[in-house]
């Protein structure tokens, strides 16, 4: 939020479902006795909702607050329930609303992939040496990159509902799959990939009950295990979603990744290559990957690392 000279009073984000969306959340932490002449200028990422769902309308909130004499709105809400009814009831209640188009898909584009193709949208995250190797016995301690690397890599958790890794990363590294570094986020929700077969998943499941767990045969009704229709991506992907996981980050493991990425269904493959070699250890074939899948967006280097952005042709 804006004032009149343009200084920011306020700022917010959702926090999750059964949580106030940003703009109630925004206006609760507004003094109104201040700023109470319709002198303010909200910027919202997203239309703001005219249905009521586990937040009262934002909409409607906005107009009842007579804080604002302006809106600046990021992209219409494709989910039908808004779909352009927020921004008419404001403007019917003489607020100026401006758009600017492809904030949200550029910020938060797992929401738009998901109301409107109904689909899980994945980002996959990979680090490697510079001579290829993803992990070696021989390397020292357990992180191949700086640690500018690793806080970026937990931007990245941030920006996703899940952080999913294979049965074999969990297994041997125990992962907590959190976001940390005092980042003000939301925190993903974290997942293993287990696979068709039990193999002690019950007892595991039990032992982690903060981690949520994906298997196609097994028929424990343990909370935290997502059973899939079967064992395919495309399973798996339904299964996320109807457990309201529209977006995951895909992290470590080389098996787990191609098993999404051999079905296309990789939007952005981030790549960070530390400045080291291993010469031996597990070898992640770049160029195969990438070959006829991936595009080139954008490289960036800083101090000893380098990452490289690349998007789903």
């Amino acid at each position: 939020v804006l004032n009149i000279e343009g200084d920011v009073i306020a700022t917010s984000k959702h926090l999750g479902k059964g949580t106030n969306h940003a703009e109630l959340d925004i206006i609760n932490k507004i003094n109104t006795d201040q700023y109470k002449n319709n002198n303010l200028t909200l910027y919202t990422t997203l239309e703001p909702c005219f249905h009521s769902d586990t937040s009262p309308s934002c909409a409607k909130a906005i107009v009842d607050s007579k804080l604002f004499h302006k809106v600046v709105v990021g992209d219409i809400d494709p989910d039908i329930r808004t779909n352009g009814k927020g921004i008419n009831f404001i403007k019917n209640n003489n607020i100026n609303v401006e758009i600017e188009k492809n904030a949200t898909k550029f910020l938060n584009p797992s929401y738009i992939s998901s109301k409107t193709n109904k689909k899980v949208y994945i980002v996959a995250k990979l680090a490697s040496s510079n001579d290829g190797y993803i992990h070696s016995n021989s390397q020292k301690g357990r992180y191949i990159t700086i640690n500018y690397s690793l806080k970026l890599a937990h931007n990245l958790r941030g920006t996703v509902d899940g952080v999913l890794v294979g049965k074999k990363t969990f297994l041997v590294d125990s992962p907590k799959l959190n976001v940390r570094y005092n980042l003000d986020v939301k925190q993903p929700i974290p997942l293993v990939l287990w696979g068709e077969k039990d193999n002690g998943l019950k007892d595991i499941s039990k032992e982690y009950p903060y981690i949520n767990f994906i298997t196609s045969s097994n028929k424990s009704r343990n909370k935290n295990i997502i059973i899939s229709k079967g064992n395919t991506t495309v399973d798996i992907m339904e299964s996320l979603l109807e457990n309201n996981i529209r977006s995951i980050l895909i992290e470590g493991g080389i098996k787990t990744f191609n098993f999404f990425n051999n079905d296309d269904l990789i939007e952005i493959f981030y790549h960070f290559v530390a400045n080291k070699k291993l010469g031996k250890g597990l070898f992640f074939d770049l160029d195969l990957s990438i070959k006829n899948k991936f595009t080139l967006d954008h490289t960036s280097t800083y101090s000893e690392d380098r990452l490289s952005i690349y998007k789903k042709i």
